[in-house]
């Protein structure tokens, strides 16, 4: 099962003791918004979900979107790592 990719991270930096949260689609470092320093989360929380039919629906009209003269036939739909992306990038905010 191919489930959306979603985490919660905790950062402490080790320059200014700066507390914060984020999320995002992979457990990757992040800048302290104090001082910049990039620093690894000290803790994540996965908050994946199954893909939902809304991102087979957006999948598709990206794809749409992205190639104007191709023609939907009865039978297409995106594929679950195509639905996968749309959802992320979503949630990432693009």
């Amino acid at each position: 099962m191919i489930k959306v990719r979603w985490y919660e991270k905790n950062h402490l930096c080790p320059r200014c003791a700066t507390e914060w949260m984020d999320e995002w689609s992979c457990a990757c470092n992040d800048r302290c918004p104090m001082c910049h320093l990039e620093s690894s989360p000290v803790s994540s929380r996965d908050l994946g979900r199954e893909l939902l039919p809304e991102d087979f629906e957006g999948a598709e009209r990206r794809l749409q979107f992205s190639a104007p003269g191709l023609k939907r036939n009865a039978g297409w739909t995106a594929t679950p790592e195509q639905a996968r992306d749309y959802a992320e990038a979503r949630l990432e905010g693009r």
